[in-house]
């Protein structure tokens, strides 16, 4: 659960600071929401480009590197519940 955690935090951090999506022609895209708890107020929200997950990549190469200097320490100790 833990390691969860710390996955989605790393996948937030990464993604947080995402551009706005652009059309061919170069204009930033919105769209237009209804959030029930404004009741009765549309609110213009940008679309964000698509999350990427470039993190990931140097996490697996870090524990790769991990493993081959001490495999020992990262082997399991008991079952995933």
């Amino acid at each position: 659960m833990y390691s969860r955690l710390l996955l989605a935090a790393l996948h937030y951090n990464y993604n947080a600071n995402r551009e706005t999506a652009r059309r061919s022609d170069g204009l930033e895209r919105y769209s237009v929401r209804y959030p029930r708890f404004r009741k009765g107020a549309w609110v213009v929200v940008p679309i964000k480009e698509k999350a990427s997950y470039g993190y990931a990549t140097s996490l697996i190469e870090a524990l790769r590197e991990s493993y081959m200097n001490s495999p020992k320490a990262l082997q399991e100790t008991g079952p995933i519940i």
